[in-house]
């Protein structure tokens, strides 16, 4: 699947180690494409403090409080598959509350 509209691209303040198949691990520095706001929206990622994301070739959600976004530069228009599974409920199910 093709994205309908560009990526916007961010840098990672910190390291974050998957911890779930579905999440993305990071390193800070690392500069990172997120996916479009449709695509976030149609994933139900918007406003779970995750983004779904693209860094050398591998996908996956990210905590938004560990990237910043990039304001320099024109947005990347990129060929991304986008996983068929709700990513927000499965990560939210596997996520057990105290």
């Amino acid at each position: 699947t093709n994205w309908k509209a560009p990526g916007i691209m961010a840098k990672a303040c910190f390291d974050f180690v998957a911890t779930s198949p579905n999440e993305l691990t990071i390193h800070t520095n690392d500069n990172i494409l997120l996916a479009p706001t449709y695509i976030q929206e149609e994933m139900n990622l918007k406003n779970t403090g995750w983004a779904y994301a693209v860094h050398n070739d591998k996908s996956g959600v990210v905590p938004l409080n560990y990237i910043v976004i990039s304001k320099k530069g024109p947005p990347v228009a990129q060929e991304v598959p986008v996983p068929r599974s709700n990513i927000a409920k499965e990560h939210s199910l596997a996520k057990t509350h105290t």
